[in-house]
């Protein structure tokens, strides 16, 4: 080999080893054998043009915005859908909505066949947890696939519901995240946050509420900055963020009227889909700006590809590496879609296609947008374009048959507490039934009837009972179709005292919406509430021949109440175990099935019970007594003293110093049993049979101190 050839191959070796250390490849980017640790955050209901990075000034989010200057932020992502659940399935399966076929919020479930990148990471060696702030996403929908944690800690006001307020604040996210990343080892983790604060209301928490008052959805963002900060120096000060790969991304944006509608859901215009997304990661670029439209759904198969884990052929999504590289990536198309206002409202499904700078929505008035000169999507090019429309309209339909015929099981029948939780969150529907969308009206000939309920849902959250009523008053004559207004006006005809208001509003919204299952069982229980069980019991069973285990364990619990206002412990028992089948942690339920034993004389069965649930409470009263009693009841007097030492630290009634002072006589501790019932006799306040009684038990026991 001549001297000439030497140096250009070693010139050659050199340039290659300078290339691999210095540029990303796609694959494996760490260089070395410890694998990156990856954290994804997803922010809820969050619009892109409301963040300084993307130019709003009007805000506040200096954590997001300083994160963005250290990487790679994409100017024109967004989600196939409006809506929380799809999205998020999308994000964390890289499919499309009509591939994991999970569509609307509450009824869906994600396919079991699927595999999350919770999964996949999980059997590369990661330690996987997830916090969870909303009801929307709780385990029961299918995400918590694949994590070892899956923190869903919602507030319980002891209603009986898990979680009447069906979210949680960011503080309280980030207090259960800190806790977790105090105690993991030394494997690579992969984490998931997901915060809900700039989802209606909003009301964020000070100093935020008085900065932002006159836009407090500006104000939940800016709450939420101050904990993605938290969370990233967290990591820092840790020393791991240089080894972790940060994804920030929004799930959906939000609507202020610029297409008539509040809040999302509804229709798929640039202000319910634009959403930001920011990454960051070792040897990634800094600082960078990627123009292309992106999808959610690509970013699982960008984390795959990030660290070097072949991406599966069933996933839609791409890598995003080639774009952040400045590569040409083939052009592609991008479908859109919202089924919500066929399964809420009655009317066309929304569905669409992107391609290049051009939007087809798919209405009975179809619509066409330029997105680059009409980013507000105002001027309808449709009848102007109508080629291109309809070129738009096929390729939207191969899409669509390509995907939708993959047959994957993602029906998700509810419980009666998921399906008022859903509801509180204005989630519920009541038919996953779609038509094409020329056997039903425009939702753009609906929508005011939409908004109407939502500022009538506002207004009840501030209390202005009288102004909501008028709201859904207004929403039912622009549209009969539209049953959730029915409920809550007759709810709040009830509330006032006003019940053949109620019972009339009840008809009405089941004459005019007959298949409505979920108005009927709002129905049945007003009718349980009015002491009408026998005309409760009748609509009941119409409800049983409902093929849907989401009725019938609404079912379940509407016949529970029924036999415990009779008294019919048995029945009431199999109605309760039922539910919890369902809903296994609700302590609410297991509490009544407790009772229902007690009731029946199934000691050792009821201790169980109660002995489990004190595990979840700790301090709740009407727990530890029931402990303590059961435990008595089956001879474990020890066991039921310290229920009663725990219960008096925090309740010191008459009544418990009397049956502790009883368990304290059989178990034969005779100078504690005369000490706790001369307790009682000092602060019982009657002078009955009881007060004699326990008097004369006391001279018997004083007897035993000789």
């Amino acid at each position: 080999m001549n001297k000439k050839v030497k140096v250009a191959l070693f010139t050659s070796v050199v340039i290659f080893i300078f290339l691999s250390i210095v540029l990303p490849t796609e694959g494996m980017l760490m260089g070395n054998n410890r694998k990156p640790n990856v954290l994804l955050i997803t922010l809820d209901t969050t619009r892109a043009d409301r963040l300084g990075v993307y130019g709003y000034r009007k805000g506040s989010t200096p954590n997001l915005d300083a994160f963005a200057r250290e990487g790679v932020l994409f100017e024109a992502a967004f989600s196939q859908v409006p809506i929380t659940l799809p999205a998020h399935c999308s994000i964390m399966t890289g499919t499309a909505v009509p591939y994991h076929k999970v569509r609307n919020n509450g009824k869906y479930q994600l396919p079991r066949e699927l595999d999350t990148l919770a999964e996949i990471l999980k059997r590369k060696g990661y330690t996987t947890a997830a916090f969870i702030s909303s009801f929307t996403l709780d385990s029961r929908f299918g995400l918590s696939q694949g994590f070892d944690v899956y923190n869903q800690h919602f507030n319980n006001s002891g209603k009986e519901i898990k979680a009447h307020t069906a979210e949680r604040k960011a503080e309280e996210v980030y207090r259960d995240f800190s806790q977790w990343f105090n105690t993991i080892g030394p494997a690579p983790f992969f984490c998931f946050v997901h915060f809900y604060d700039p989802h209606d209301y909003y009301e964020p928490p000070e100093p935020y509420y008085s900065r932002f008052k006159e836009n407090p959805y500006d104000g939940e963002i800016a709450y939420m900055d101050e904990y993605v900060g938290k969370i990233i120096n967290r990591l820092k000060s840790r020393g791991v963020l240089r080894d972790t790969l940060v994804v920030i991304v929004g799930d959906h944006g939000e609507a202020f009227g610029e297409h008539g509608e509040l809040g999302h859901q509804v229709f798929c215009y640039e202000e319910n889909l634009r959403v930001p997304l920011i990454i960051s990661g070792k040897r990634l670029p800094r600082d960078k700006r990627v123009t292309p439209r992106v999808d959610v759904m690509d970013v699982t198969p960008f984390i795959l590809d990030y660290l070097g884990i072949p991406v599966s052929g069933n996933v839609q999504g791409i890598s995003l590496l080639p774009l952040i590289m400045g590569k040409d990536v083939k052009k592609r198309g991008f479908y859109i879609e919202s089924i919500f206002p066929n399964e809420a409202m009655g009317s066309a499904a929304v569905k669409g296609w992107i391609e290049d700078d051009y939007k087809y929505i798919d209405l009975p008035r179809p619509e066409l947008y330029h997105l680059a000169m009409d980013p507000i999507e105002k001027n309808n090019l449709f009848f102007k374009k109508n080629f291109l429309a309809q070129k738009m309209k096929r390729k939207m339909g191969v899409y669509l048959k390509m995907y939708e015929s993959i047959r994957f099981n993602s029906g998700r029948k509810l419980n009666a507490a998921e399906i008022k939780r859903l509801a509180s969150l204005g989630y519920i529907t009541s038919d996953k039934k779609t038509t094409a969308a020329l056997t039903y009206p425009d939702p753009k000939d609906l929508i005011a009837s939409w908004t109407y309920y939502i500022k009538g849902q506002r207004l009840l959250h501030a209390n202005k009972q009288k102004q909501a009523m008028l709201n859904y008053r207004e929403a039912i004559h622009l549209n009969p179709k539209f049953s959730w207004p029915y409920a809550r006006l007759a709810f709040l005809y009830n509330k006032n005292g006003n019940i053949e208001a109620a019972l009339q509003m009840f008809k009405e919204g089941i004459r005019m919406n007959p298949r409505d299952y979920n108005l009927k069982i709002d129905y049945a229980n007003f009718l349980i509430s009015q002491s009408e069980t026998y005309d409760a019991f009748v609509v009941l069973k119409e409800l049983e021949k409902v093929d849907s285990p989401e009725v019938s364990t609404a079912v379940n619990l509407a016949k529970g109440n029924i036999f415990l206002k009779r008294e019919n412990f048995k029945e009431a028992l199999y109605c309760f175990e039922n539910i919890l089948k369902v809903e296994p942690e609700n302590l609410h339920f297991k509490k009544t099935v407790g009772m229902c034993l007690f009731q029946m004389g199934r000691m050792p069965e009821a201790f169980a019970v109660y002995s489990e649930v004190d595990k979840h409470t700790k301090t709740d009263p009407g727990v530890l007594f029931y402990a303590a009693l059961t435990a008595s009841q089956i001879g474990k007097y020890e066991v039921s003293v310290s229920y009663y030492e725990r219960l008096l630290k925090i309740d010191q009634d008459p009544t418990i110093y009397f049956n502790y002072s009883l368990v304290l006589s059989k178990w034969g501790k005779w100078e504690k049993a005369v000490e706790n019932l001369r307790k009682f006799l000092a602060i019982y306040p009657g002078n009955d049979d009881r007060k004699k009684m326990a008097q004369q038990m006391l001279e018997e026991w004083k007897k035993n101190l000789r």
